[in-house]
C-alpha cells in the first residue's frame, strides 16, 4: 500500500528519549522534536490523579507497514494509553516536493514508488492543503520569499530539533541537535503543487536552505480570508 503518515506523538518530555529509541529501533531515521506543554486544567488533573506535565512532540514520515508498526507498539511495547503518558496521531500525506525531500525524510524505510507529488492517501476531496517545509534553522524566511513568489500571504514558523542518524548531537539533555524550522502554510489545494514547486526551486534540497516539503489534507480553513474566500 503506497501510502506515507505524518506521525505526530506527543509525551511526557521525560519519555522523550525513549521513544526517540523506539524510533529508531523501527528504522525511522529522520524526526523532529519540539517542546511543548499539556492544557489540561487542574480539576481535570485532580480527577485523573496526575500532575501537570512538560511535554514533547516528536514529528516523523512513515510509511503505511511503520505506522501500523508503531501505533501498535506505542500500547503494547510503551504504554501509551496509560493516564497522562501522550498520544500518537497520524495524518495521511498529499506529496512529498522532490525524490531528494522523500529519501531524507523516509531515510531507513522503505520508498513509496508512487510519484513523490501524488501520494495514495485515501483523501480526494479537501479543497485544502497544510504545506509543511522542513528547513534549517535560520532559513525560514527564504522559505516564505519563494513562497510570496506565488502569492502566499504569510505562514506559521515552529522551531525544532532534528533527530536522527544524519544529525551528529542528541536533544535530550545531553548536546544541542540540529536547529530546523518547520515552516506551516495553508493553501488551496488546487495552488499547492505550485507552492512545492516554488519552495523546490528556491530554498529546497539542492539550495544552503536544504529544504524538504510535504503537504497534507485540509477539510476546512476559518479565519484565513486570503485562503478561505474565493
Amino acid at each position: 500500500m503506497n501510502r506515507l503518515y505524518f506521525l505526530i506523538t506527543i509525551i511526557r518530555r521525560e519519555l522523550g528519549e525513549l521513544y526517540f529509541n523506539y524510533f529508531h529501533d523501527n528504522h525511522v531515521c529522520c524526526s523532529f522534536a519540539e517542546l511543548c506543554n499539556g492544557t489540561a486544567q487542574e480539576k481535570m488533573l485532580d480527577l485523573l490523579g496526575v500532575e501537570q506535565t512538560e511535554k514533547i512532540m516528536l514529528q516523523a514520515i512513515v510509511n503505511h507497514e511503520t505506522k501500523a508498526k508503531l501505533m501498535k507498539g506505542f500500547v503494547s511495547d510503551m504504554g501509551i494509553n496509560m493516564v497522562g503518558n501522550g498520544i500518537a496521531v497520524s495524518i495521511p500525506i498529499d506529496g512529498i516536493g522532490d525524490e531528494s525531500g522523500m529519501n531524507y525524510l523516509l531515510e531507513g524505510q522503505e520508498k513509496c514508488c508512487n510519484e513523490v507529488n501524488e501520494m495514495d492517501n485515501g483523501v480526494n476531496d479537501a479543497q485544502y492543503a497544510l504545506v509543511i517545509a522542513i528547513t534549517r534553522g535560520g532559513y525560514a524566511e527564504m522559505v516564505m520569499d519563494a513562497a510570496r513568489k506565488v502569492d502566499v500571504k504569510g505562514g506559521t514558523v515552529v522551531h525544532g530539533k532534528g533527530i536522527g542518524d544524519d544529525f551528529s548531537a542528541k536533544f535530550f539533555g545531553i548536546s544541542i541537535a540540529s536547529e530546523m524550522e518547520l515552516v506551516y502554510i495553508v493553501t488551496k489545494r488546487k495552488n499547492k503543487d505550485e507552492l512545492v514547486n516554488a519552495i523546490n526551486q528556491y530554498a529546497g534540497m539542492k539550495t544552503e536552505a536544504n529544504t524538504a516539503v510535504l503537504t497534507l489534507p485540509v477539510e476546512d480553513v476559518v479565519g484565513l480570508r486570503s485562503v478561505s474566500e474565493e
